[in-house]
Formats: structure tokens, sequence, C-alpha cells
């Protein structure tokens, strides 16, 4: 009977040792195949630029193809649910922003943003421009608020959707000026600066890193910046914030890798040291700073809080904005 409870008891030590060395040697030898990075918008937007930018630093890193995935709709819940529900093995990771948080409050998800992922790295914070076309015939801000309130309905703005930045931060806008405009929902920022263009809209809160090419080449107006201070690459451009007389406008947009919960620990902790081995390279900085994203230097665990903090932080804005019930659409 002795000799039986220690057989089992060996067996057990043995199966354990087993476990941790099979996690250690996976860790060790990630990746043996290619790795998706999931973007839950169209090409050409901020997020799928940066997600490129990493994806093509992390080829280079690990020898093994990060390729880009695209999988726009539904205010990237479609993606996000596709990582949700991949096996957690690493090999498929969500390249998301603060839609992640925003949509979380506005209806029911086939995922939990906080519980259905592992949070790895932060890499960039970056402001929204508010963007007009060439045709709108004002030079400031209190002019173009002057316009559009003369003119209620009668302009377009563009949106990546109802659960995004682009959206909230213009519905917040118009609530504190007065200003009526009609939404136009596309996939992404993509497609909402072509729309922008092409006169299909008049404005639209856009990335720098989007807009700043078009408003140097004077094919668009810029406005005002959605952050408390300037953008360094966009000097000239004031804050909505004072140029619009509103102190305590102040939105920025982040973005990150997240996993899927229950990827292995030591997975996760590879990933993240070689992502924030990239994040903090000077090639890596000078890139996203010339594009007017500013890096950060985020834990994983600081990465993890600041999810939280942003989920209660969009609650309070919603709430605000659109008192019990969520943005229209």
């Amino acid at each position: 009977m002795v000799r039986s409870i220690r057989q089992v008891l060996l067996f057990v030590c043995y199966a354990a040792s087993a476990s941790i060395l099979a996690v250690a040697a996976q860790a060790a030898s990630f990746p043996v195949r290619p790795v998706q990075l999931i973007v839950g918008f169209d090409p050409g937007g901020s997020t799928d630029l940066l997600a490129r930018l990493l994806a093509a630093a992390l080829t280079k890193k690990w020898h093994e193809a990060v390729t880009v995935e695209n999988r726009p709709g539904a205010d990237a819940i479609i993606a996000t649910q596709m990582v949700a529900t991949a096996p957690p093995d690493g090999y498929t990771l969500l390249f998301s922003n603060n839609n992640l948080t925003i949509v979380a409050d506005e209806r029911k998800l086939p995922y939990n943003p906080i519980t259905s992922f592992e949070p790895i790295c932060m890499l960039v914070t970056q402001p929204e421009i508010l963007m007009a076309n060439r045709t709108v015939p004002a030079n400031s801000l209190e002019q173009l608020i002057t316009y559009v309130k003369a003119r209620p309905g009668k302009l377009n703005f563009a949106s990546a959707g109802t659960g995004t930045l682009s959206y909230l931060g213009m519905k917040m806008l118009m609530d504190a000026t007065g200003m009526n405009m009609v939404n136009i929902t596309f996939h992404s920022s993509a497609p909402s600066l072509v729309s922008l263009l092409g006169n299909e809209t008049q404005l639209s809160l856009l990335s720098v890193t989007v807009a700043k090419a078009f408003v140097e080449s004077g094919k668009l107006k810029a406005f005002g910046t959605t952050t408390d201070m300037r953008v360094p690459a966009m000097a000239d451009v004031p804050t909505i914030a004072e140029a619009a007389h509103l102190p305590d406008f102040n939105l920025g947009d982040w973005d990150g890798v997240l996993a899927p919960a229950g990827t292995p620990q030591a997975v996760i902790d590879e990933i993240y040291t070689d992502i924030a081995e990239i994040r903090g390279s000077p090639d890596f900085q000078k890139t996203v700073r010339g594009r007017g994203m500013l890096p950060v230097d985020d834990t994983r665990q600081q990465f993890a809080q600041f999810i939280e903090k942003d989920l209660q932080r969009w609650k309070g804005v919603i709430a605000a904005n659109d008192p019990g019930q969520s943005p229209s659409r």
C-alpha cells in the first residue's frame, strides 16, 4: 500500500515536472511557425500602419513570418472575438486600440474585454486631429463652429463606427459647441479619409499619423488636436481645448497587443520582452514620433491596469454624453 502511494506521488511529481518543462520548452522555441496580428480595421488606418510596422520588426527578430490580417466590421468586434476564441498559444494576437474599451459599455459582447485576454504590451498613445475638407470656408475652430451651427444637419462627418473615438469625440464636440452634423460610418479611418478628400464628408477626427501628410500638402485643413497638449509633429495646430475654449476636452487613443486568455505565461513573457525591445529601439521611436505618435514604456501589469481604468473612463464619458443609452446607430 505504501509502495503504491509512493508510486502515485512519484507519477504526479513526474507529470508536473514534465508539464513545466513542456511550457518552458514552448517559450524557448517560440515561435516555430507564422504568427498573425489581427486588426479590426481596414488597411491604411493608423492602427493598421502601426501593426504592420511591428509585424515587420517581429518578423526580423523571430525569423518567422508575422502577418497582419484585417478583419474590419462591427466596431472591430469581429476581429476581437476572433482572437478571444483562438487557441491560446501565442500564434494569434490582437492588435487593438481603445475601441476595445469604448464598445464594452455600449452593447452585449461575445467576449469580456478583461477576462478574455492577456494584455501584453502597449506601444503608443496618439491624439486625433479635427480635419476638414478644403471647401469648408473656415480658417479657425471658432469660424468652423460658427459655419457648422449656421447649417444644422447639412454637413457630414466621417467616423470609423459609433464605438470608436472618431465618433465619440465628434459627439462630445458637437454637444459642447451646439454643432449638428450627420454621421457617415466607415470601417476605419482610411475610407473616412477618402470620403473627406472627395467632399462626401466635410469633417472628421483622424489620427495625426493619417492626417499629417495631407495637412502639410494643403489637401485638408487641421483645426485642433484632441489632447491637452500640442503634438510636437504638428506644433502649429492648437488643441481643441484651447481653440474652442473647452478646458476639459481631452481624448487620446492607444494601441497595443493582447493574446487570448490562457496563453502560457512563459509565452506571454517572451512576446512582451521582444515587443518591448522593439518599442524602445531608436528606429521605432524615431518612426512613431515622426508620425505624431507618442511611444510608451508601460509594463504588462501597467497595461492591464490601464485597460481597466480606461473601461471606467469611457463608461463615464458615454454616460455624460448619452445619459441612459448608448450612442445612436
